[in-house]
């Protein structure tokens, strides 16, 4: 978002240009279906802008996602994820290798960053934490599938991963943490 009172100032890589001394002009981008721009994001958070709406809502008034056929609800950890912490449910279901390719992680990660962003554009932390377990988990995999040019985003993500697995069981931390060891001995 742009705002100027400065008649100095041109948008002419814009297209905009001054048409009085006393005009203010607003540029704004159009924001994803799922967001309301009521809070600010962290700059690592970036709305995919791809992840299209469903008229079905899987937390309060967060609609479902959806992107290349998939729904965020038939990845949702809280409902698919059954007797299965966050972290347990990542471990099972979005481990690199077999039928998790980096075009359907890659699937996951948009799906997930977009109810993460969702998420914290309400203001709504108490799901947040437990989201973001599966999301970093996610990114820490997609990388993995890319060997050593990876390995910088792997470490960071399963660091992150560790760092918010605050209802982990001690088998789950100790699976990330041996998942570390490797990728940091790549």
């Amino acid at each position: 978002m742009i705002l100027t009172a400065d008649p100095n100032i041109r948008f002419e890589n814009l297209g905009l240009a001054a048409l009085n001394r006393k005009s203010a002009y607003l540029v704004q981008c159009e924001l994803p279906c799922y967001m309301t721009g009521k809070t600010p994001l962290p700059k690592d958070v970036i709305p995919p802008k791809d992840v299209t709406c469903l008229d079905t809502k899987i937390f309060l008034d967060i609609p479902d996602v959806t992107i290349d056929g998939k729904k965020y609800s038939e990845i949702d950890f809280k409902t698919q994820g059954k007797d299965l912490t966050p972290a347990g449910y990542a471990l099972a279901t979005f481990t690199a290798g077999g039928d998790n390719t980096a075009e359907s992680l890659g699937t996951a990660n948009k799906l997930y960053t977009a109810v993460n962003a969702a998420l914290r554009d309400r203001g709504n932390r108490s799901i947040l934490h437990q989201l973001k377990v599966v999301d970093f988990f996610i990114g820490s995999q997609i990388a993995a599938t890319q060997g050593p040019e990876g390995k910088k985003k792997q470490i960071r993500n399963l660091n992150k991963t560790i760092k918010n697995c605050g209802h982990c069981t001690a088998e789950e931390r100790q699976k990330f943490q041996d998942m570390l060891t490797k990728a940091e001995a790549l």
